[in-house]
């Protein structure tokens, strides 16, 4: 279902935002741009669906999936027209961005909450050091997404992502977290 809902809510808008583009005479590049501008969205509301209670409604995590597929999609679109307007889309960028996203993915999503879970289970200094773990992997990841070809921005939300489920709900760390955020 999230998958579904991705799709579809990023690639209406997207087609749609690109004709729209193409017929107010941007370029292809500016079209595409603005199609993936109006296929993104975000989750302001989500907030207010944990104070409700309602994160886990099948509803909400499909919206949430959701906009995760379609925020990345829309930020990996940014990456291949910037690289297109520096006349880099040759086979090594596609390569390059292939490998260098899916190693990049296994690490962050499967390597990171491994990390995180002997991490937290052995750290005894405090609340000091956990916190300084999670801006390390937030700027690590977004710096690695970068080295992939990525925008930085899609690092830190994959890396919130895996850590996400390392982190309790009502707890020091995370009200420190969501303050700085």
């Amino acid at each position: 279902r999230a998958l579904a809902f991705g799709a579809v809510s990023f690639l209406v808008p997207q087609v749609l935002g690109a004709v729209l583009g193409l017929a107010l005479g941007y370029s292809l590049a500016g079209s595409i741009l603005l199609g993936s501008m109006f296929g993104s969205h975000t989750l302001v509301a989500y907030p207010i669906a944990i104070r409700y209670g309602i994160a886990k409604n099948p509803a909400v995590t499909t919206a949430v999936s959701g906009t995760i597929i379609t925020d990345t999609t829309a930020l990996l679109v940014l990456a291949v027209v910037a690289a297109s307007t520096r006349g880099a889309l040759d086979l090594p960028f596609w390569v390059r961005l292939i490998v260098l996203l899916a190693l990049y993915v296994v690490l962050v999503w499967y390597g990171l909450p491994r990390l995180g879970r002997w991490f937290f289970r052995n750290e005894r200094t405090g609340a000091i050091a956990e916190y300084s773990f999670v801006a390390t992997a937030l700027f690590g990841g977004a710096y690695l997404a970068r080295v992939a070809g990525m925008e930085a921005i899609v690092g830190a939300f994959l890396v919130g992502l895996a850590l996400n489920r390392l982190l309790p709900e009502q707890g020091m760390l995370t009200n420190r977290i969501q303050f700085v955020g």
